[in-house]
């Protein structure tokens, strides 16, 4: 499919981009005229120029255009994102600070990577993307941190070329190959995660988190430099020291994420947010500001509002609470073109909440985000404790559960008895829950996709080693690589509004120390995350810590999308354009609008899915 080109996205409110030429010499100062049309905004954009190699970092806060044409120089080096070095390795006087100051980032980074060579990325931590041109040896280095909030994609040719930049979208405008990845099209099509380093165009990669990727002109590699299976176990003598090293442990992750003033926070009535909001007004309170708090409610469904409890929080905190109308906008408006179609259903409330934070005055807004995969549930110690012989254990954890409605007597059975089954069993039994989805989707897809791509329905369905300890369990989980693609969601979203997205749980000393806590404190007498509810003890409303179940927005999308979207689905149904039936039998969208009138969700998310590609395909490929 042939690529084209179609009103301009706007772009992040700070990043970096690249082009290294590695086959005949051509001048590369034209590039910089793709980034300023691109960003439309007053910015400060760095620029370097090298014999073959044009660098550059914007940011939006300062509008200043410098460009640097440099000749001899050794290195060159852009970085964007928070940046700290961790002490586990020099003394803050190796560096002057801890945390590193916004025009300092590439000094600093240039001085470890002297030090540590391409390891470095082990001595650094927080949420950043950065690349370095090493004139001596030749070769073009990309680091992104731990978890990967902070975003770097490629595009690499041996003998040719390497494009990179933290925002996709402006990658896409440089003079890179565009050819649609028909495995990621099938995976969304499907509504499956897929690879973490691969995106929706078969010539364009992200680095991975924790991983260092380097480039020669005739070669490529990457190596990890962090691991979380690594994570020490905690272990202390009391319960309560395992609460107080938590507490201590989130304080830190969001007072490092912060301003001294135009904070503001996602606040729900679920743990997450609460904690945030608890640990960010106690920050603030400490300058004379006062936080801001942003609430999604919906006013016609009962079963999602969550306003009472939000109303406790506020009134015990004492900040100042604006409230947003759910209800009011379509699932299609995020407000920006994404460089991939788009995965994340609900993304159209962060960008109703993020606007109203930037009409606010909010500059740094926090958000729970990640929170449930970071303190897991803990289920896995049913398992652990049937493989361990703990009977015990498993009769009081299986009881309270059940009693308090958390799970169901089936899942129960499954969740405790079926990963000590033979693999081959276990990988059977899991396929079985994912097999109706991926049978429905496969419907939908062409069969020429669904033969070119037919490794991805297999091994969907029984390419997954089901853990077996709690410990096991909580790292993959956190290994899936969602919380970084949707991190990177996130971010551009509230970009878009002038605004810095703060996500505290996607923290990897926090992910290290979780991952490292016993199994009891992850589910104790059928609370799930108990550690952290624990936490929350005299700093969040009871009836927020204990609450058994959390409520989904999930109902709130599907009502949303036949209110506000699937006028747009039919006409498409309707008048199908012919780029879309190379991936979509075009036959079976009005069935498909029919069942999700009448009410099924699997029909209106794979009617959300089909609309998310077809923008996607006008957007780069009309």
């Amino acid at each position: 499919m042939e690529s084209g080109r179609g009103e301009r996205p706007s772009s992040q409110l700070s990043g970096i981009a690249g082009f290294w030429l590695l086959g005949p010499q051509k001048d590369t100062t034209r590039l910089a005229g793709s980034l300023k049309a691109y960003l439309a905004r007053p910015c400060r954009i760095m620029e370097f120029f090298a014999p073959s190699i044009w660098m550059v970092h914007w940011d939006a806060h300062k509008a200043e255009h410098d460009t640097q044409r440099i000749s001899g120089s050794t290195m060159l080096v852009t970085a964007q994102g928070r940046i700290e070095f961790s002490s586990d390795h020099h003394t803050p006087d190796d560096y002057g600070a801890n945390a590193v100051e916004e025009l300092r980032k590439a000094h600093y980074v240039k001085k470890a990577y002297r030090r540590w060579g391409a390891s470095f990325g082990d001595h650094l931590d927080g949420e950043f993307s950065i690349a370095i041109y090493d004139n001596e040896r030749d070769e073009v280095v990309l680091v992104r941190d731990r978890i990967g909030v902070g975003q770097l994609f490629y595009s690499y040719s041996p003998g040719q070329y390497l494009a990179y930049s933290s925002d996709l979208e402006l990658l896409l405008e440089l003079p890179v190959p565009r050819r649609v990845c028909k495995r990621a099209i099938a995976r969304h099509l499907i509504g499956r995660f897929g690879s973490v380093d691969e995106t929706s165009f078969e010539d364009v990669r992200r680095v991975l988190p924790a991983h260092h990727a380097t480039f020669t002109r005739e070669n490529t590699y990457s190596s990890p430099y962090w691991d979380l299976t690594r994570a020490r176990d905690v272990r202390f003598s009391h319960d309560s020291e395992y609460v107080e090293a938590l507490r201590e442990q989130v304080q830190r992750s969001v007072r490092s994420r912060i301003p001294a003033s135009h904070t503001g926070c996602m606040l729900s009535g679920g743990l997450d947010s609460s904690t945030i909001a608890n640990v960010a007004s106690e920050a603030l309170s400490e300058t004379g500001e006062r936080l801001s708090t942003y609430s999604i409610f919906f006013p016609s469904s009962a079963t999602s509002d969550e306003s009472a409890l939000v109303r406790l929080i506020v009134d015990r905190l004492g900040v100042e609470a604006h409230c947003i109308n759910g209800e009011s906008s379509d699932p299609l408006d995020i407000g920006w073109c994404p460089g991939e179609p788009q995965q994340a259903p609900n993304l159209f409330l962060n960008r109703l909440a993020c606007q109203e934070a930037s009409r606010r005055g909010t500059t740094h807004l926090l958000d729970g985000f990640g929170g449930d995969q970071c303190i897991a549930d803990g289920r896995a110690r049913l398992t652990e404790s049937v493989s361990q012989r703990k009977l015990h254990t498993l009769a009081i954890e299986s009881f309270f559960l059940l009693c308090r409605g958390s799970i169901s007597v089936r899942t129960l059975l499954r969740q405790a008895f079926v990963p000590l089954l033979p693999p081959q069993l276990a990988a059977i039994d899991s396929a079985r829950g994912r097999f109706r989805s991926t049978f429905e989707a496969a419907t939908l897809l062409n069969p020429a996709l669904i033969g070119a791509t037919k490794d991805e329905f297999l091994d969907g369905m029984f390419g997954f080693r089901v853990p077996r300890t709690v410990r096991e369990a909580h790292v993959a989980g956190l290994q899936t690589g969602i919380e970084s693609v949707a991190a990177g969601l996130l971010t551009k979203t509230g970009s878009i509004s002038g605004l810095r997205i703060c996500l505290p749980f996607l923290d990897s000393r926090l992910w290290e120390f979780a991952v490292g806590l016993p199994s009891r404190m992850k589910l104790r007498r059928g609370w799930q995350r108990y550690v952290l509810r624990a936490a929350g003890v005299g700093r969040v409303p009871a009836e927020v810590i204990w609450r058994a179940n959390k409520t989904s927005v999930s109902q709130q999308f599907h009502r949303a999308f036949r209110r506000w979207s699937m006028t747009a689905f039919c006409q498409l149904a309707l008048q199908p354009p012919d780029h879309l039936g190379e991936f979509v039998m075009l036959g079976s969208l009005g069935p498909l609008a029919n069942r999700a009138k009448s009410g099924d969700h699997r029909a209106s998310a794979a009617c959300f899915r089909v609309l998310t590609l077809h923008n996607w395909l006008k957007r780069w490929f009309a």
